[in-house]
């Protein structure tokens, strides 16, 4: 009986042990970490992440890469697309350049057009004119129609004379009578000669010296071919205008005389006709 009482004490002395021993085991896990691999484990361990950490290094090499490389692209794209712009925005303003001098000479060339219209319109119109004219001379001649003159104007066959008595230039003189639709009378004939003779006008005539030529022309621009000179005249080499004086006789009333000296206006236009 002692013996049974002896065995079943070491066999609960054996089982607290057995059920202790794991207790101790855990604790120390729980202080210094699991018990190491094998070495054999880690190395295989080791080249392993080695080998994972070579492949991430050379899959992110490869990205880095094929992004430089796709960002080159890019860059080298839009660069050759902002050259492309930047050549067609110089053609486009080299076109509206080209563009704005055409509209330039377009419109230089319409403005000359319209002064070559109006010029033409004016030459018609002066022209029209001149043909009445002659058309009213041409019946004034032939006695179809009978000569008018204005009030204050004499009539000698188909002109109208008259006689303002106002010392002032020659360049003066012709405005005046240009501005009363005539100019400084023209004597061609004896006849208008004996005319203003007989009437006593005086003053400026249409006939001056040429500044280059030196030579007496009418204001039509026809030589002189009868000449009324007083005995003397000409006598100036500053007398470049004519003007008529009223006395002497019918062949020498002309006295040259400086065109800025004050005489009166001898004015002529032609006359007005009426049936």
């Amino acid at each position: 009986m002692d013996d049974d009482i002896y065995v079943n004490s070491e066999d609960l002395n054996l089982q607290e042990m057995s059920s202790a021993q794991p207790r101790t085991r855990t604790s120390i896990w729980a202080k210094t970490g699991p018990p190491p691999l094998p070495s054999g484990a880690a190395d295989r361990c080791c080249r392993w992440t080695a080998v994972c950490l070579g492949l991430l290094c050379v899959l992110l090499l490869g990205l880095s890469i094929g992004l430089a490389a796709w960002l080159l692209t890019q860059r080298d794209q839009l660069l050759t697309n902002h050259s492309n712009l930047l050549k067609e925005r110089d053609q486009l303003l080299t076109n509206h350049s080209n563009l704005l001098k055409e509209r330039d000479q377009l419109l230089t060339n319409h403005s000359n057009l319209l002064k070559e219209r109006d010029q033409l319109l004016t030459n018609h119109s002066n022209l029209l004119r001149e043909r009445d004219q002659l058309l009213r001379y041409k019946l004034c001649y032939e006695g179809v129609e009978n000569p008018r003159c204005p009030p204050g104007w004499e009539v000698f066959k188909c002109n109208c004379y008259h006689n303002k008595k106002k010392l002032i230039s020659w360049s003066d003189s012709r405005q005046y009578c240009q501005s009363l639709g005539g100019d400084l009378v023209i004597v061609k004939t004896p006849e208008k000669q004996r005319f203003i003779t007989e009437k006593k006008y005086a003053g400026w005539i249409g006939l001056r010296k040429g500044e280059k030529n030196r030579t007496w022309t009418w204001l039509d621009n026809t030589p002189v071919s009868t000449w009324y000179w007083h005995p003397g005249e000409p006598n100036s080499d500053l007398g470049n205008c004519v003007v008529i004086h009223e006395w002497g006789t019918t062949n020498n009333t002309w006295y040259d005389s400086s065109c800025n000296s004050g005489q009166w206006s001898l004015c002529e236009k032609p006359a007005f006709t009426q049936n």
